[in-house]
C-alpha cells in the first residue's frame, strides 16, 4: 500500500461525515508517508460526531514527525472524542518534536476517556519526549484509562517519568518501558507520586526490566504507592531480570498486597530477579 492508494481510500469518505467510529489498521504498509498522514488529518476533520479514533501504522518506517504534526491538526477540534489510540511501534524516524507536536492537542479533547499510545522501539524518543507527553495528559481531565507502551526506547532516562502528575480519576492505566536501560529506584519515586492520586484505579499493569539498576529500594517506593490503591483489582507487575532485587525486598514488597482487599487478579514476574 503506497500514499496513492492510501489517500484514495480516505477521500471515499468525504460524504460518510456522520462517521462516529473509525479504525485504520495499515501495518508493514511501509510506502505510507507523511503524505498520507496528512490526508488522515484532512479527512478526519470532516466528521464532526467522531467518538472513536484507531490508527494503526506500525512498522511504517517512512513516517515522521510531520505526520505527526499533520495528525494534530485533524484531531484538534474534536471535542466529542472519547476514545484515541494511536500505534506507531517501529517507526524509527519519529522523535521529541513529532510526539510533543501529538500533545499539543490534548487540550483540546475535553471528553477523551480512553488513550492508548504505543511507540514500541522508537528509538529516537528521549525523556524530553515523554516529559512533552506527561505535560499533555495534564490536560485530559475526563481520562479513565491510559495505556502507553514505550518499550525499548533506550535513550529515555529513567529520571523521566513523572508522566502521571496531574491526572487523578484514572480507573486503569498500563505502563511499558520494558528495555528502558536507565530505568533505577529514583524512576519509582516519580511513579510512585502519581500513583498516590490515583485513588479509584482499578486496573495497573507495570513493565520494566531487564534493569540493572532497580534494586529492593525501588519496590519499596512501589510498595508505598500500592498500600494507598484501595479499589485495585487487576494488578500486574513485570520486572524480569532485574537482578539487583533480593529476597528481602520482595518480602517486604508483599506488604502491599494485604491492603488490596478487593484484589482478583495478580500477576507478578519477577524472573531472573531474586
Amino acid at each position: 500500500m503506497s500514499d496513492k492508494g492510501f489517500c484514495h481510500l480516505l477521500k471515499a469518505l468525504k460524504k460518510s461525515s456522520s462517521l462516529s467510529q473509525i479504525r485504520l489498521d495499515f501495518e508493514q504498509c511501509w510506502k505510507i508517508t507523511d503524505h498520507g498522514l496528512k490526508s488522515v488529518g484532512k479527512v478526519l476533520n470532516r466528521f464532526a460526531a467522531l467518538q472513536e479514533f484507531h490508527l494503526n501504522l506500525q512498522e511504517c518506517t517512512m513516517i515522521r514527525d510531520e505526520g505527526l504534526r499533520s495528525l494534530k491538526e485533524g484531531l484538534v477540534r474534536h471535542f466529542s472524542l472519547k476514545d484515541l489510540s494511536l500505534a506507531f511501534k517501529g517507526c524509527l524516524k519519529i522523535s521529541d518534536a513529532g510526539l510533543s507536536s501529538l500533545s499539543e492537542c490534548f487540550g483540546e479533547l475535553l471528553c477523551l476517556e480512553n488513550i492508548n499510545l504505543s511507540f514500541l522501539r522508537c528509538p529516537s524518543l528521549t525523556g524530553e519526549g515523554l516529559k512533552r507527553l506527561g505535560e499533555g495528559l495534564k490536560k485530559l481531565s475526563s481520562l479513565t484509562h491510559m495505556n502507553l507502551n514505550f518499550a525499548h526506547c533506550e535513550e529515555i532516562l529513567g529520571s523521566e517519568f513523572a508522566i502521571l502528575n496531574g491526572t487523578s480519576l484514572l480507573n486503569s492505566l498500563c505502563l511499558n518501558f520494558e528495555g528502558v536501560k536507565e530505568v533505577a529506584d529514583s524512576s519509582l519515586i516519580a511513579l510512585r507520586e502519581g500513583l498516590q492520586r490515583q485513588r479509584f484505579l482499578q486496573k495497573f499493569h507495570l513493565s520494566f526490566g531487564p534493569c540493572q539498576l532497580i534494586a529492593d529500594d525501588g519496590l519499596k517506593y512501589l510498595r508505598e504507592a500500592l498500600k494507598g490503591l484501595l479499589c485495585l483489582q487487576d494488578l500486574n507487575i513485570n520486572f524480569i531480570r532485574c537482578e539487583r532485587i533480593t529476597g528481602k525486598g520482595l518480602a517486604s514488597f508483599g506488604e502491599a498486597l494485604e491492603n488490596l482487599i478487593y484484589l482478583k487478579i495478580l500477576h507478578l514476574n519477577f524472573q531472573g530477579s531474586v
